[in-house]
């Protein structure tokens, strides 16, 4: 059996369709980038500008506390990984495929900028030997260079996020087999977690993590640059044309695509690993109160009670949103510009009526509703319930498809699963636990996901 690959996917957009995010390696281009890890990393002064390139990390981040300068065929700790190629980049670390001369195997380097810390790989460390839906943490050693000390690890690589696959599709759409396999392995992963008292902490496709298929862990360098194409050179220069400070790289490097699309992804092929735990903390040991998940995905105690502390249940109300995403077409909740007051909105009119205590303390529920509680409304607008989304989402988006659809007896499970999941008290909803011993779960969820580990066996 070929060695399991992985990629943390990186918070940025990444060149091609649509880009692959790596290592934490983030499914960027739909998702603001704050990290837990501190920057204090300074850019260059007031007319030090370097010119952007499309598709690659801001080249004004290679300055002290910045990003590590890399270089295809760089050889690095001890000569023992060769770079072969870019896979992305974060605001807080680029990530790389490389050779691990001393294992023969291909593997994702991810190093840090000089200010940020080992915590990632530390929770790796911890939580990871105990799943197989988490990257193992392979190696981790410090970096010395004209920008500082740099935290550096190495994990499995992927071939793209559930998220790239999804966007590099023409119906944006997974196979329903597939889509069912994974949503089971996404709910054990983070049960996995939470095992541990970890949550995640920012739970979206992104985040979601395709295995590499065991034909490309065989490919020799070669053939990964006949497939895939040669790394591409993008000079880098200075907007005035002056000479490039210390540090900066001549060149960037956009970000090799191996993936395909959502559509194009077979069961067996559909292994996935959650990824990125730049935000993840343990409650029961620390207060974390700002929540950087995308707000489409924001549990609603982020937005109505944001001086008490997130703990578990903000994971499992980001769960469902990212399972309906996964499931269907497009997000469950949707706002042009992402306003909060927006989205809230929508949430009332497809779940159920705030708690009475966020309804008081929303100063501006009166755009969207009487004081009554009644939805403030157009003549020709209409109010979808979760029932009248699941039928646009997942039904008629698959007919038009011509995708097998969702029998009555898994829409009326599915629908009731995705109800104890976004309750808008935290306290109420459903642990991982209960999630996973659910009806949709244990009839269609989970048997998907057996049969795939069927298949990859008989593949073997």
């Amino acid at each position: 059996m070929s060695p399991m690959f992985f990629i943390t996917r990186l918070r940025a957009s990444l060149l091609r369709p649509p880009s692959l995010a790596p290592l934490t390696f983030r499914h960027a281009s739909r998702i603001p980038s704050t990290r837990t890890l501190s920057s204090q990393a300074t850019d260059f002064p007031p007319g030090w500008e370097i010119a952007p390139i499309k598709g690659v990390e801001r080249m004004g981040r290679y300055s002290p506390g910045g990003y590590h300068a890399v270089n295809i065929h760089d050889s690095l700790h001890n000569d023992r990984y060769r770079i072969v190629h870019k896979l992305g980049h974060g605001t807080f670390s680029t990530v790389w495929l490389a050779n691990d001369i001393l294992k023969w195997r291909y593997v994702a380097l991810k190093i840090g900028t000089a200010d940020a810390s080992f915590k990632e790989a530390s929770i790796l460390e911890k939580v990871a030997p105990k799943s197989r839906f988490l990257p193992p943490l392979l190696d981790r050693f410090t970096l010395e260079g004209p920008n500082g000390k740099q935290p550096c690890y190495t994990t499995i690589p992927a071939r793209m996020t559930v998220g790239d696959a999804l966007n590099a599709s023409d119906c944006k759409l997974f196979q329903l087999d597939v889509a069912r396999a994974v949503a089971a392995q996404m709910a054990l992963a983070v049960s996995s977690l939470h095992e541990h008292g970890l949550a995640h902490g920012d739970l979206h496709l992104g985040n979601v993590a395709l295995r590499m298929t065991s034909d490309m862990s065989h490919m020799t360098q070669k053939d990964l640059y006949d497939f895939y194409g040669q790394p591409k050179r993008e000079e880098v220069v200075h907007v005035e044309g002056k000479p490039l400070p210390p540090g900066i790289p001549t060149h960037g490097i956009p970000p090799v695509w191996l993936g395909s699309k959502s559509e194009h992804i077979l069961l067996p092929d559909a292994q996935v690993m959650l990824v990125d735990f730049g935000e993840a903390f343990y409650p029961d040991k620390e207060k974390k109160f700002e929540c950087c998940t995308p707000t489409l995905l924001r549990a609603p105690e982020a937005r109505f009670e944001p001086n008490q502390p997130l703990g578990l249940p903000s994971d499992i109300w980001t769960l469902a949103c990212s399972m309906w995403e996964l499931l269907g077409h497009g997000p469950l909740f949707k706002s042009f510009f992402q306003d909060e007051d927006a989205i809230a909105a929508e949430q009332i009119e497809t779940l159920t009526p705030l708690l009475p205590a966020w309804w008081k303390r929303w100063e501006k529920r009166g755009e969207w509703f009487t004081e009554a509680g009644e939805p403030i409304k157009d003549e020709d607008d209409e109010i979808e319930t979760l029932e009248d989304k699941f039928k646009i989402s997942m039904q008629q988006s698959r007919a038009a498809e011509k995708m097998p659809l969702f029998d009555s007896e898994e829409e009326r499970a599915l629908l009731e699963m995705f109800r104890s999941m976004l309750v808008f008290a935290p306290e109420s909803r459903s642990t991982i636990s209960e999630v996973i011993k659910s009806e949709w779960m244990q009839k269609w969820a989970l048997p998907a996901y057996y049969e795939l580990e069927k298949s990859r066996l008989r593949d073997y």
